[in-house]
């Protein structure tokens, strides 16, 4: 490849502008190359090879969201300088901020119409910029804004659901689901009181070692031991029920009974 002298090139020093020596050994124009081609995908830490038509259209609704809730926020605040107001009582909460809930409402509607790799991205895009801005505000955890606090929680379970779902059920790689699990555990808040549902993305592939073992009946204990460290096959139920959903759908009888002999869960009704 053909490598121009920086100072024969006319735009190495223009903010925003990819420089002609932008080659694969080069990690600095690399990765100036790389946020202008991939905008806010590469949050996600996704390369352009896995960036498709779909990951753009997602990353475009992204953006429009995160703008227009910015706006619903601003225009909140504006007459706001103490906040939060914990004497204000829930109607007033919930007639403030009612409509930024059904506006994260109506886009996570339309992310569930989305391909599986466009919605995940579109959920957790979502899911970071709401916990960011109630963060800021300071209304998780307090006891005169229940509430509130309520349907932020309701609207992430909601995220969480919805990405589990697609991580169980759809053609997602493996490679894929863990950059969304390393996004998801390291860009979204997560006050005291949802602490617990920091590891809820934590969920295995179909490729796992472990569960590949399991479902073949060449494990039947759901212990496996890996350099000295244990590996257990725990999982929550809600992905337990779509494991046991999909199996049976594609009549893999089978499988269903030597998973659900083994896997450990934590309802303890299964």
């Amino acid at each position: 490849m053909y490598v121009m002298v920086v100072c024969q090139c006319d735009v190495w020093c223009h903010s925003g502008t990819c420089h002609c020596n932008s080659h694969n050994k080069s990690d600095f124009w690399t990765s100036i190359r790389n946020s202008s081609l991939l905008g806010e995908l590469q949050r996600f830490n996704f390369t352009l090879s896995e960036v498709d038509c779909h990951l753009r259209n997602a990353d475009a609704m992204l953006q429009t969201f995160r703008r227009e809730l910015s706006a619903f926020f601003s225009s909140i605040t504006l007459n706001q300088p103490l906040l939060p107001d914990y004497s204000m009582n829930q109607q007033d909460l919930g007639s403030r901020y009612g409509p930024v809930f059904e506006w994260v409402t109506s886009f996570l509607n339309k992310a569930d119409k989305q391909n599986s790799r466009a919605a995940t991205i579109m959920h957790l895009g979502a899911a970071e910029e709401l916990m960011r801005h109630f963060q800021v505000l300071g209304f998780m955890g307090s006891s005169s804004t229940d509430t509130t606090s309520e349907t932020i929680i309701m609207l992430l379970h909601r995220v969480i659901s919805s990405v589990q779902r697609h991580m169980v059920m759809a053609d997602i790689t493996p490679l894929f689901m863990h950059k969304l699990q390393v996004f998801y555990q390291s860009r979204i808040c997560f006050p005291a009181e949802t602490s617990a549902l920091k590891n809820s993305l934590c969920v295995r592939s179909w490729e796992d070692v472990l569960l590949v073992s399991v479902l073949k009946g060449q494990n039947v204990s759901g212990v496996r031991k890996d350099k000295g460290k244990k590996d257990v096959l725990i999982e929550t139920i809600s992905v337990v029920l779509l494991r046991t959903e999909l199996l049976q759908r594609q009549c893999r009888y089978r499988e269903v009974c030597r998973y659900l002999r083994v896997v450990l869960t934590d309802n303890p009704k299964l």
